[in-house]
């Protein structure tokens, strides 16, 4: 029988693994309504595509929309 500690590591990695994918596809959907110059969305689009600190720093910063 598997011990209850294997099962909550074994899901906690499910949700590392899948969130990932999610945030990032979030935030470049989100990226893409944005009303950014192409330089300054090109610069967003690199900083999302790190690993989970990327998307973070996107909704944290929340870069504004320009005129």
């Amino acid at each position: 029988m598997m011990s209850s500690t294997f099962l909550l590591i074994q899901l906690l990695n499910l949700i590392l693994l899948l969130g990932y994918p999610v945030l990032t596809l979030i935030a470049l959907f989100d990226l893409r309504r944005r009303n950014l110059s192409g330089i300054l969305q090109a610069l967003w689009v690199l900083i999302i595509f790190f690993p989970y600190l990327g998307p973070l720093a996107f909704w944290l910063l929340s870069p504004k929309q320009e005129e």
